[in-house]
């Protein structure tokens, strides 16, 4: 018995964010060990690189918008563009409180790790994978990253 040709072919139409999208970012693997500098040793270079990936994160969404909707994975990019703004703009009010050395309350903390919580959520099948460096900067400590991580 044979199968035709045709039926060892991938059929999927790969239009989805999680096709499009790179599993192991460079920037985030960057960012994170700058974040981990900038908590164990401030300075002024590590702060301002930290500081313009925020700034960049921050403005994306406004670029976003301007660009025509290109139905279902236009709506995804859409709302992981939103999410990353928000979780940007409170690592920014983070990172100014370190800079000034201004001991968050724990208010502050919550409030902030409470309007993170929305960019942790998955869309179409792919996550935000800065978040919990913007977590720690809000914490003012960085979690550990998990010893190995699920195929599925």
């Amino acid at each position: 018995m044979t199968s035709p040709a045709s039926a060892s072919y991938q059929t999927a139409p790969l239009n989805m964010v999680s096709d499009i999208i790179m599993v192991d970012s460079e920037v985030k693997r960057t960012f994170r060990a700058a974040v981990k500098r900038y908590l164990q040793n401030p300075d002024e270079a590590t702060e301002k690189y930290i500081s313009s990936m925020l700034e960049q994160w921050k403005d994306q969404y406004a670029k976003i918008q301007q660009m025509p909707n290109n139905g279902l994975i236009g709506n995804d990019v859409y709302q992981h563009a939103k999410n990353l703004a928000d979780a940007a703009q409170v690592g920014l009010q983070a990172l100014k409180k370190l800079k000034d050395k201004d001991q968050p309350s724990a208010d502050w903390t919550n409030e902030k790790l409470a309007r993170l919580k929305p960019a942790k959520t998955v869309y179409a099948e792919t996550e935000l994978a800065v978040i919990p460096e913007i977590e720690a900067l809000v914490n003012q400590k960085l979690a550990a990253e998990p010893k190995d991580y699920p195929m599925f």
